[in-house]
């Protein structure tokens, strides 16, 4: 994948350290995951309650 330009999803810790401006993919991933799983059942988040209204934008 490097020889197409493709970065790893998964890079190593110094890989991430050096080469990335970012988290990682898996990082992001999870951490998305981890945000949404602390939050599920609050109103505005999605996959909330039924019935909960998303924020509005201003």
């Amino acid at each position: 994948m490097a020889q197409l330009g493709i970065p790893s999803i998964d890079p190593t810790p110094a890989e991430e350290f050096l080469f990335f401006d970012h988290p990682g993919g898996r990082s992001r991933i999870m951490m998305a995951m981890t945000w949404k799983a602390e939050h599920l059942g609050q109103a505005g988040v999605p996959g909330g309650p039924p019935g909960a209204a998303l924020p509005t934008v201003r």
